[in-house]
């Protein structure tokens, strides 16, 4: 297989095409694995993109992918779990079943600061599609709006997250970002875009859809 073409397709948005490798190469997994340690963002979301796609259409390999992925984000993995929880959560949209064990869990994993926007990510993802899962979380999400008051990015996805999930009773902190101009980049999932918002915008988003 030749990575090289892989990684321009997923680059370029041609979905379709790069799928269409993975009916004939054994190494597909493995390739888009290295993607997600890239420098370019959005190739690495669009890699994320890929695996939940991926996940439609060949649930037995995703499923041992999971079980990867879940090592990863194991402190005794030794690895940094780069990309896992994003990935995890773009696989519960598009088939939930694969990730139904390991969705639970990745929705805790809230502690480590470093980890925390692609968790945000996840919650907003899985939340969409199985608001059961995350709503334990909410009273979590709605501190992190406290305790994050120096970081634009956490501030916005867990803002997204709230509004992806539901979480009406986020309302009054959500109120509390609606004068900050602060700004960080994130990526549209449904656009398919790397975007730049400020937090307050977010935070509007959020309100508009809790109603």
């Amino acid at each position: 297989m030749d990575k090289e073409t892989l990684q321009s397709l997923i680059r370029e948005g041609r979905y379709e095409e790069a799928l269409a490798i993975s009916c004939h190469a054994p190494g597909f997994a493995r390739a888009l694995m290295s993607f997600l340690f890239t420098d370019e963002e959005l190739l690495f979301w669009r890699t994320v993109k890929v695996f939940g796609l991926y996940a439609a259409r060949d649930a037995e390999t995703s499923s041992r992918f999971v079980r990867r992925l879940m090592w990863q984000l194991n402190d005794e993995s030794g690895s940094i779990g780069r990309g896992s929880a994003h990935v995890i959560g773009e696989m519960a949209v598009n088939n939930y079943e694969v990730v139904k064990t390991a969705a639970p869990v990745v929705v805790h994993y809230l502690e480590d600061e470093g980890m925390l926007p692609g968790v945000l990510y996840a919650i907003g993802r899985i939340g969409s599609v199985r608001p059961e899962v995350t709503k334990d979380v909410i009273p979590e999400l709605v501190a992190i709006l406290e305790e994050y008051e120096d970081s634009p990015k956490i501030l916005g996805m867990a803002a997204w997250a709230l509004g992806r999930i539901g979480a009406k009773q986020a309302d009054v902190a959500l109120r509390g970002l609606l004068d900050n101009g602060e700004r960080f980049s994130y990526y549209d999932p449904e656009e398919d875009l790397m975007k730049n918002a400020m937090v307050e915008e977010m935070a509007r988003c959020a309100l508009e859809r809790l109603g």
